[in-house]
Parts: C-alpha cells; structure tokens; sequence
C-alpha cells in the first residue's frame, strides 16, 4: 500500500510540473491547471478504468438518482476499447477535498450546489488528450476539449438532453468518440 501512495505521489508531480511548464510556456493558466486537476481524477481511479477499458466507470453513487443518471449515460456512451471513461457524481464531488487553487476554487457555484456530473474522456495510455463533458457547467451543460494544456474546444448546451444525445465525433482531432 504504501508503494502505491508514494507511486501516486510520484505521479501527481510528474503532472504538477507538467502544468507548470505548460503554464511558463505562456499557456492559460487555468487551462493548464483544470486539465492537470483531470489528469489527476483519471490517475486516482487509474487501476479500475484500467481493468475496465471502454467502459464507464462512476466514482460513487450514492442514492437513486445518481444510479438512474450514470445508467442514461452508460447507454449513451459508443466508446472504443482504448478509451476510459469515469464520471463524478454530486456525491463524489462532495467527498473530493479542496485542491487549493483560488482560481478553481471560487469559480462559480460548486458542483455539488448545482446537482452537477462531470464525465472525463480520454485514452487508455495516453492522457495528451482529454475531454469533460460538464452536466450542467457552470452555467449550461457543455463539453470541453483539453490538449498539451490548451483547451481544443468548447461546446455549449441548452439542456443535458441536448448535450448527451448528440453523438460527438471529434475524430481526428481526438482519435475516440465521447457521447
């Protein structure tokens, strides 16, 4: 246990430097930041998505709904073996500690005051690319795209519904589907 915490540890620098590069490069701070806070939620629950690959995975439910909501999503999903999936719940973002960043910290209402899912998208191996559809954002449902700490693209959505019944292809630009 204590190889996989320090393994863990060792991991989040390596991605905590990588945004601080990415950010001295003269990238969106913001940007670099919210994609390594990403690349960090898929790193924790890295073992299950693993041995899940293209699959869905939620990190917790807690009640009735939350199991109704990631079943909807479950079914939506068209997503190719290489990829791994993982969506927070309302309940998950409550048990998920304060990162310690202002700027994210105070960004809007929290995702739990707002009844809010996030689903991370990205490859297996490769964590370059990742996508979060936010369900709602901060105002309206939306899908970003992250890349080298750069966010690719931004779609906004009237409803949940609307968001999650398109079918997204952002091939090449992503090399995997989402939704």
């Amino acid at each position: 246990m204590d190889n996989d915490v320090k393994s863990i540890e060792k991991s989040v620098e390596a991605i905590y430097d990588k945004a601080d590069k990415w950010e001295a490069e003269g990238r969106n701070a913001f940007e670099c930041w919210w994609q390594a806070t990403l690349e960090i939620v898929l790193l924790l629950v890295d073992r299950y998505i693993s041995e899940r690959p293209g699959q869905l995975l939620a990190m917790q439910i807690e009640n009735q709904d939350e199991w109704e909501f990631y079943l909807d999503i479950k079914k939506k999903l068209d997503l190719p073996p290489e990829t791994c999936a993982v969506l927070v719940t309302p309940s998950a973002f409550k048990s998920i500690p304060a990162i310690g960043i202002p700027e994210i910290e105070n960004f809007g209402p929290k995702a739990w005051e707002r009844n809010a899912y996030s689903l991370i998208i990205s490859d297996l191996n490769d964590r370059i690319k990742i996508m979060q559809a936010a369900l709602p954002g901060i105002k309206n449902p939306g899908i970003d795209v992250f890349e080298d700490g750069n966010q690719l693209a931004d779609y906004t959505y009237n409803t949940i519904d609307e968001c999650t019944a398109v079918k997204h292809k952002f091939f090449p630009l992503c090399n995997y589907l989402i939704l």
